[in-house]
Parts: structure tokens; C-alpha cells; sequence
């Protein structure tokens, strides 16, 4: 099985640099709710990443819906965070990577919007990483779990 270049070494440190391409993304929402697609990543200024995501949203009882969204990822030290794409960007969530017992990386970061909480997991192994969004308060209470995995192109590099 081929590496993907995303995940060697440090990945501590090199994950950020590394996360530019494309990567297949599968999400459920509440387990009733799901979206395939791809996240294109590219890099926009020093320490800056656009991220660009594209797929198909299947709700339930519903027809199936085109769907993106758009973040810009800034490097930290020891991990990055994500704003929203907006002008002037603002914080979203940073995280600060820290190695696991298993060898996967994690962290937890947790935002406001509003009265309700974003509470967000990530989780980096070998050949995936993972976003894992619990979210609960007055207006919304949902768990959306997304799985970012190299395209296929990406591994052949």
C-alpha cells in the first residue's frame, strides 16, 4: 500500500504542509444524514490554506442536494486552525495536535456560536483524519462525524 505523503515523520509538524490536494470526504450527521464529496486544499499565502469542499447532501425524506463549503486553515504551532471564509476571516477552531498512545494525533477545540457549543475532536492517523463535531444548545443538538481520506490521484504520487 503506498503512503500518503500527508502522513510520515512528524506528522505533528508536517501535517499542515502536507494537507494541500485533494481528499475524499464522508460525513453522517446523526447518523440519518450523510455527504460524499471532496475537499480540495491549496495553499493561498505563507501558513495559509483555502479549503474547498463540494459534494452530495442526503437528507432524509429528501431529494439528494449539491453542497459546499469553504474554511481557510492557518498554521499553529504544533497544529492549525480553522476560520471562517469570510472577509475579513474569523476563528472557527484551533487545534493543538498531541500524540496518543496508538500513535494518532488528537485534539479538542470548542466554540461558540450563538448559545449553542461546538465541541470539535480531531483525530489524525496514517492515511485519514478525522473532524468530529458535537454540537449542542438551545437551537441545535447534532453529532456530524467527517472522514477525510486521500483521493486516489494522491496516493499514486
Amino acid at each position: 500500500m503506498t503512503e500518503h505523503p500527508a502522513f510520515r515523520a512528524d506528522l505533528r509538524h508536517a501535517f499542515f504542509d502536507r494537507l494541500p490536494g485533494s481528499w475524499n470526504v464522508y460525513r453522517t450527521i446523526d447518523r440519518d444524514a450523510s455527504l460524499d464529496g471532496v475537499a480540495t486544499i491549496a495553499a493561498i499565502a505563507r501558513d495559509r490554506l483555502s479549503y474547498r469542499e463540494e459534494g452530495v447532501l442526503r437528507l432524509p425524506g429528501a431529494a439528494p442536494i449539491s453542497a459546499h463549503r469553504s474554511y481557510v486553515y492557518e498554521r499553529r504551532p504544533n497544529g492549525f486552525a480553522i476560520l471562517f471564509d469570510e472577509v475579513p476571516v474569523r476563528p472557527f477552531q484551533a487545534f493543538t495536535l498531541t500524540a496518543r498512545p496508538d500513535g494518532a494525533l488528537s485534539a479538542v477545540s470548542r466554540h461558540l456560536c450563538g448559545d449553542d457549543l461546538y465541541e470539535t475532536t480531531c483525530v489524525v492517523q496514517e492515511n485519514a483524519f478525522w473532524l468530529i463535531h458535537r454540537v449542542t444548545g438551545p437551537r441545535k443538538a447534532y453529532v456530524s462525524t467527517t472522514r477525510y481520506a486521500p483521493c486516489a490521484a494522491a496516493l499514486s504520487r
